[in-house]
């Protein structure tokens, strides 16, 4: 929404309410209570362990943003977007509400965050659980799942026998590489915990077979090869310059000649305005991270060529990322 009064302004800046209370109908798990029967708001607060009048509320509100209806006797019902995107049974729920929610207990520290110049959250070096590790591959998963087949037909694979999908989450690009051609062996890397949630998703798609598994931290720990082609997506965003330099370098070391690397990513212009989602991002980088930031095409090919890759091309996809393509020489 582009603001063009001071209203519109004041709408923008009040818009985390509307977030607020879905995310919370989502978290006491609002719409799966209605979905399976139970309408009036007495009944959702007693299965949810809540106060009747304040689930009143919620539910009413809920109602004014489209989501639930409500009868002349106080029933409430899911509208048809409700019982599509969520509903957790549903083929089209949005898996990534409960890492949303995460989120917004992160951008709470964004005006500390902006005057230390790194994530300020005081849960920053706690050691992540099981369960933020799930909700987070889901949000991937749910993000990636999608595109992930129209992205791999974006490549030339031709020639390409041995993937490697760097920090792959939940192997949604693995598992499109393994759809394209079943010459090729994909190897989904990422650490042993993530690998363990991402084998449910493959086993899931009925995938998992064709896909080979390697645990390690990528910039510690060995990441095998040779490969025809190296796939990072959503990964340097995490890490400082220094970070992707050293990860582009190691990335360099285990191509074979030839060999292709993708960077998927938001890559930024250089007034790093454009596109606005990844400016925007910046910022959930900046609230999240020590050091990730989104990167311009000009910084990410100087990664590319001081790790001796030759830069071919950047290819636009019809989403606000970007393809950028480097190759080994032979």
């Amino acid at each position: 929404m582009q603001p063009r009064t001071p209203m519109d302004i004041q709408e923008l800046a009040r818009a985390f309410m509307l977030s607020r209370t879905i995310l919370t109908a989502h978290e006491l798990r609002v719409f799966d209570r209605i979905a399976d029967g139970h309408c009036r708001a007495e009944e959702i607060a007693q299965a949810t362990g809540t106060d009747t009048r304040a689930m009143d509320r919620l539910l009413n509100a809920l109602v004014g943003f489209g989501l639930l209806t409500k009868s002349e006797d106080a029933h409430f019902d899911l509208t048809e977007i409700a019982r599509q995107a969520l509903v957790s049974e549903s083929p089209d729920f949005v898996a990534g509400l409960d890492h949303t929610a995460q989120l917004w207990n992160r951008w709470h520290y964004l005006t500390e965050s902006v005057r230390l110049g790194t994530a300020a959250a005081p849960d920053l070096n706690q050691p992540r659980s099981r369960e933020w590790t799930e909700r987070f591959i889901a949000a991937m998963q749910a993000n990636a799942a999608p595109k992930a087949d129209e992205l791999v037909s974006m490549l030339d694979l031709s020639g390409v026998r041995r993937v490697l999908d760097l920090g792959g989450g939940s192997g949604a690009y693995a598992a499109a590489f393994a759809r394209r051609d079943e010459r090729i062996e994909p190897i989904l890397f990422d650490l042993p915990d993530v690998l363990d949630i991402a084998a449910g998703y493959l086993g899931k798609a009925g995938i998992l077979h064709r896909i080979r598994m390697l645990a390690g931290d990528m910039l510690r720990d060995p990441l095998g090869g040779p490969y025809d082609l190296i796939w990072v997506s959503a990964i340097v965003h995490m890490f400082s310059p220094e970070e992707n330099a050293k990860l582009l370098q190691r990335c360099a070391e285990v191509l074979a000649p030839g060999g292709q690397l993708v960077i998927h990513d938001f890559i930024m212009d250089e007034t790093r305005t454009q596109p606005p989602a990844g400016a925007l991002f910046a910022l959930n980088m900046l609230v999240n991270t020590r050091r990730g930031d989104s990167y311009t095409e000009q910084e990410i090919r100087e990664w590319m060529e001081n790790a001796g890759l030759r830069y071919q091309e950047t290819k636009q996809t019809r989403h606000p990322t970007a393809l950028m393509i480097a190759k080994k020489d032979k």
